[in-house]
């Protein structure tokens, strides 16, 4: 349902190897093994399900750091939907997370699976310390497209820095070595 092309699995019960076996162009499948050819989001992705599926099992929540790291930002629209169904969620487990994904607050492309109540920010302070706050806290309008204003800074929470700021420090770094 990932849409990672398998159509099966096999585990040596020996060896404990594992191969997911993937669609093959022009029908059939082709085997691969999962330590040394699945890609790092394929390896993420069955890494996050066991602790999903028994958090969602078991009605409790489940904590992840950088949701969006090597899962592509469709797949970690999904996992937060699944988590506001009932269906899929019927004890009520909680979901809460980190990530750096601004397409989660869009409404256009991923038809926003995240509202305005639900979202935090951390801002670093000139001090050092972090800073956490409710984005309701910066009053966003109802339908403002919240993707668009928090990467331009409006709700804070983005590094200071300016387009090409790092070029510009290298060169001239690089200039008077």
């Amino acid at each position: 349902m990932a849409d990672l092309g398998l159509t099966g699995i096999d585990v040596d019960r020996d060896t404990g190897q594992v191969r997911l076996h993937h669609r093959a162009p022009g029908g059939g499948e082709i085997p691969m093994d999962f330590r040394t050819e699945e890609s790092m989001g394929t390896h993420a992705w069955f890494a996050f399900l066991g602790p999903l599926l028994v958090v969602l099992d078991s009605g409790t929540a489940l904590l992840v750091d950088e949701l969006d790291s090597s899962l592509h930002p469709a797949l970690a629209a999904e996992v937060v939907r699944l988590f506001q169904d009932p269906a899929s969620n019927p004890h009520g487990s909680q979901l809460v997370f980190t990530t750096h994904d601004a397409t989660l607050l869009g409404n256009a492309v991923l038809d926003r699976p995240l509202d305005r109540d639900q979202v935090w920010i951390t801002t670093k302070r000139r001090s050092g310390e972090t800073e956490l706050y409710a984005l309701i806290d910066a009053k966003p309008r109802k339908e403002e497209n919240l993707e668009r204003g928090y990467l331009r800074g409006r709700y804070g929470g983005v590094p200071r820095i300016t387009a090409g700021e790092i070029t510009r420090e290298l060169s001239r770094r690089e200039a008077t070595a």
